[in-house]
């Protein structure tokens, strides 16, 4: 079924996407975030992704080096 919905033969209940979202540990919306028009999501980008396969140990190492690296581009004033 999940394959039918990918490929847009089959429309998915909500219950369904909230099984499916369950299963993937996402939230609803990030299911959805590529289809929306429009979306206010901050997951939607290669450093996100980037973070589902990581063990928690890596996505904190991850996640702390970007900011640090974010405080030096701040610092001079690098947008």
């Amino acid at each position: 079924m999940l394959g039918r919905v990918e490929r847009g033969e089959r429309a998915c209940s909500l219950q369904s996407l909230i099984t499916i979202a369950n299963a993937l540990n996402l939230p609803a919306d990030e299911l959805l975030v590529d289809n929306l028009a429009t979306s206010n999501s901050t997951r939607d980008g290669d450093e996100f992704y980037s973070l589902l396969d990581c063990t928690p140990e890596e996505a904190a190492i991850l996640t702390k080096n970007m900011k640090s690296l974010k405080a030096i581009l701040k610092k001079y004033t690098i947008k």
